[in-house]
C-alpha cells in the first residue's frame, strides 16, 4: 500500500518535471523569437504548474516518510537503503522511477541553465550596446549625500525589434 502510493506519486512528478521542461524550452524560445504574447502566456501555464510540482513534491516526500516509519527504518537512512527491506520487485521498480525522476530533475535544471545563461547573455549584450549609445549614463553615479542613484532619472526606451 504504501509503496503503491509512492511509486505513483514518482510517476506523477517526473511527468510533470518532464512537461515543466518542456515549457521551459517553450519559454526561451518565446524570448529567442521576440513573441511577447507566447512568453506571457507560457510564464502564465508555468506558475501554477510549478504549484502542483511543489505539492506533489511534498505528498511524495510525506509518503516516503510513511513507507520509512512502515518499515521501521531510521530517519537518516537514505533512499536506497530504506527500500532495500523490500521485495526485489518492489525495490526495483522503485529504484527505476528513482532514477527516472533524477533523470528528469537533471533534464530540468539543464533546461533552466540555459535559459538563465540565455537571459544572461542577452542582458549583457545590451548592457554594451546602452553603455556604447549613451556613454554619459555609464557607471554608477551618486547623489550628493553619497547615496548611489541611477545613472538618469528618465526611462530608455528600446524598439521591439531590437
Amino acid at each position: 500500500m504504501h509503496t503503491k502510493r509512492l511509486k505513483a506519486l514518482m510517476e506523477k512528478e517526473t511527468a510533470l518535471l518532464a512537461h515543466f521542461a518542456a515549457r521551459q524550452t517553450e519559454l526561451q524560445e518565446a524570448m529567442r523569437g521576440r513573441d511577447w504574447v507566447g512568453l506571457a502566456k507560457t510564464i502564465d501555464e508555468l506558475q501554477p504548474l510549478s504549484a502542483r510540482i511543489e505539492e506533489l513534491d511534498r505528498k511524495r516526500d510525506d509518503s516516503f516518510s510513511d513507507l520509512r516509519i512502515f518499515l521501521r527504518a531510521g530517519e537518516d537512512e537514505s533512499f536506497t537503503q530504506v527500500i532495500s527491506r523490500l521485495s526485489f520487485y518492489e525495490r526495483q521498480e522503485l529504484l527505476n522511477l528513482h532514477r527516472k525522476l533524477k533523470i528528469t530533475v537533471i533534464r530540468l535544471k539543464g533546461a533552466c541553465g540555459r535559459l538563465g545563461y540565455y537571459v544572461c547573455s542577452l542582458s549583457d549584450s545590451i548592457s554594451q550596446v546602452l553603455e556604447e549609445l549613451f556613454p554619459h549614463r555609464k557607471g554608477r553615479l551618486y547623489s550628493r549625500s553619497g547615496q548611489a542613484r541611477a545613472a538618469a532619472e528618465e526611462s530608455v526606451i528600446i524598439d521591439r525589434k531590437f
